[in-house]
């Protein structure tokens, strides 16, 4: 990613904001992808129980 372009396009006056964003966003993405892999696990096992 080019910085420069994101911060010029989104209006964004430091690489700092960036940086934060971006950790915010893979910290959210792991949160999701975790949740997505415990539920399918769980409906995994509740099928093989019905």
């Amino acid at each position: 990613m080019d910085k420069e372009i994101i911060k010029e396009q989104l209006k964004l006056k430091s690489d700092r904001t960036i940086n934060n964003n971006i950790a915010k966003a893979e910290e959210k993405l792991l949160m999701n992808r975790e949740f997505r892999d415990d539920f399918f696990c769980l409906e995994e096992r509740i099928e093989k129980k019905i």
